[in-house]
C-alpha cells in the first residue's frame, strides 16, 4: 500500500507472459512451447511457483480469464496455421 516497487519473480514479465493475480497468487502462462504452454500459480508469500494446468494448444496470445470458482480457465489458443498460398494469371475478356 503506497511502498517502493518491489520484484517478486523472474518468471513473471509484462512483456512475455499473461498474468492476473488470483486469490493473492500470481497466475500466468509461462514455458511456452509450439504446441505447449503451462499456467503457474506463484505465491509471493512464501516464493512457491507450481504448474496447474498445461495447455495442449498453440498458445500465441497469452491473455486468460479464471471463472470466479477458479473451475474454469478461459484462453484462446491457435488451431494449426495451414493457409496455402496459390497464384493466378487474370486475363481481360471483354471490354466495360
Amino acid at each position: 500500500d503506497g511502498g517502493d516497487a518491489q520484484l517478486v519473480s523472474k518468471a513473471i514479465t509484462s512483456l512475455t507472459n499473461g498474468w492476473q493475480v488470483v486469490d493473492g497468487s500470481i497466475w500466468y502462462i509461462s514455458d511456452i512451447e509450439v504446441d505447449t504452454a503451462n499456467l503457474h500459480a506463484f505465491d509471493p508469500a512464501n516464493s512457491e511457483d507450481r504448474v496447474i494446468s498445461r495447455f495442449e494448444a498453440i498458445m500465441r496470445d497469452v491473455s486468460f480469464s479464471v471463472m470466479p470458482d477458479r473451475r474454469s480457465i478461459i484462453a484462446v489458443p491457435y488451431s494449426a496455421e495451414d493457409t496455402d498460398v496459390g497464384q493466378l494469371r487474370l486475363t481481360r475478356t471483354g471490354a466495360n
